[in-house]
């Protein structure tokens, strides 16, 4: 990031900064803005909304500084729960990997998708040739349908884990 877009971050956040729940963190080298990190903050828990990096910098590991911060402040000295958000299935920056070495947890959740009928059909009719699909090479039009596959399969998946509901029981009207 150079100095003209630190200005920009700083005068599009500094607003936003000063009203509640947001907290800001940033890592500077020298005078330089390395990363920064946008949380919201509840009585509870903290969520980390926003974590961006000048990969410039990254020698100088403004990432373990931001969350070394995070952690102290939120979890050690206020005993909150920090979390990160929820994974796209499309994500490539590995940070949550990442942050697995700072002791996170995957957390997983039920996924339930209610499909338009027509692309409820196209993708049941794509879902069986989805190991062919994922081994085309990747274009937008072409990983986009690869990302709708994957999301279908974890569907699947949470369906099939998920135990029965239990019968509904329903008052029956007796004759006196």
């Amino acid at each position: 990031m150079d100095a003209r877009s630190h200005e920009t971050i700083l005068r599009r956040y500094s607003s936003v900064a000063l009203a509640r729940p947001f907290r800001f963190f940033g890592a500077f080298v020298g005078d330089q803005l390395a990363g920064f990190a946008k949380c919201v903050v509840s009585p509870d828990y903290v969520a980390l909304v926003s974590f961006r990096l000048d990969p410039a910098h990254s020698h100088s590991l403004p990432s373990y500084a931001l969350l070394d911060v995070l952690l102290r402040q939120y979890v050690v000295e206020q005993e909150k729960t920090l979390g990160n958000g929820f994974l796209s299935l499309h994500d490539d920056t590995n940070m949550q990997d990442f942050l697995l070495k700072f002791g996170f947890r995957r957390v997983y959740c039920d996924l339930q998708i209610a499909y338009r009928p027509a692309l409820g059909l196209a993708v049941n009719a794509c879902y069986p040739f989805r190991s062919v699909i994922d081994r085309l090479p990747s274009r937008s039009s072409i990983s986009a349908v690869k990302s709708l596959l994957r999301q279908e399969h974890v569907r699947r998946l949470c369906e099939a884990s998920m135990p029965a509901a239990p019968p509904v029981s329903r008052p029956v009207a007796s004759a006196h």
